[in-house]
């Protein structure tokens, strides 16, 4: 597709409960007009395995928030 990288591979970050803190959600790579997100460790199932993350990525991109 040829398009231009916004901005390069980063990880991002999801709020777990309070003894945690943050935890790694996954990867994100912005194009000019698309966004690619990875869910660390959640293979094929995402929404199965990592509802947390999955819901973070999603809901945020949906609403045009930072990831």
């Amino acid at each position: 597709m040829n398009l231009e990288i916004m901005e390069d591979w980063r990880p991002y970050f999801v709020d777990t409960d309070s003894r945690m803190g943050k935890i790694m959600g996954g990867y994100i790579r912005e194009y000019n007009g698309l966004t690619f997100g990875t869910i660390h460790g959640a293979g094929h199932m995402a929404p199965q395995f990592k509802p947390k993350e999955t819901y973070h990525l999603l809901f945020n991109w949906l609403f045009q928030r930072p990831i």
